[in-house]
């Protein structure tokens, strides 16, 4: 859920932000909250896809889940 290892960050603030996504003409445009991010991705003037991550547990960026359309995946970090 840590967007600013998604790519190049043209412009963020408080609660926007767009990534230029690595090797890709593709931009993430990301609404934020305290614990979700919106996200779409646009190639052009094109979505790709569009998700929301939400935070499972305070402070953890590890953990969230994401819903896409109806479907939602849940991404934890093992212990190490």
């Amino acid at each position: 859920m840590d967007f600013t290892s998604w790519g190049l960050i043209i412009f963020m603030n408080n609660n926007y932000a767009e990534v230029k996504k690595l090797n890709s003409n593709s931009v993430y445009h990301i609404e934020i909250s305290d614990r979700e991010l919106k996200v779409i991705l646009k190639k052009r003037n094109y979505t790709i896809i569009e998700f929301t991550d939400r935070i499972i547990e305070n402070g953890k960026l590890d953990s969230f889940t994401r819903t896409i359309k109806n479907q939602e995946y849940i991404f934890t970090r093992r212990g190490k």
